[in-house]
């Protein structure tokens, strides 16, 4: 695959019942393709943009020795051995560890939010997830 030469931080949302506050795991993946761009639109209100941004994983790529697990497996694994790629998770581009907390997250610079994903892992050549983000 080529120009996979970004780095992500993938957050992975989960609930502490303890503090009744939701934590951001973050997981650091490395080899990736990041590509943006802005859609306009002139609507009666006025003009109109949004940013748009697909993200391509290789299954190669280098996520620090964590592996993936669907959604529905995500609550039941060891956050610091697993990472998943869900709607509503958050990307950061680069390299962004010490995000934690949802105030932390909302000050992280170039993040976008999964909107949906493709497992292309199963391909003969090229396999990858895609993953659609705003």
């Amino acid at each position: 695959m080529k120009e996979c030469n970004q780095t992500i931080t993938v957050f992975n949302r989960r609930f502490d019942k303890a503090s009744g506050l939701d934590v951001w795991t973050p997981t650091v993946i490395s080899g990736v393709s990041w590509h943006e761009q802005t859609d306009t639109a002139v609507t009666e209100s006025g003009l109109k943009s949004a940013k748009k941004c697909t993200v391509r994983i290789p299954a190669d790529a280098d996520t620090g020795g964590k592996h993936f697990v669907a959604a529905s497996a995500y609550a039941d694994s060891d956050p610091a051995q697993t990472f998943t790629l869900t709607a509503g998770d958050i990307l950061g581009r680069g390299i962004h560890e010490a995000y934690t907390t949802s105030a932390g997250i909302r000050n992280l610079p170039d993040k976008v939010t999964i909107l949906g994903l493709t497992d292309n892992r199963q391909k003969p050549r090229g396999r990858h997830f895609k993953v659609v983000c705003a």
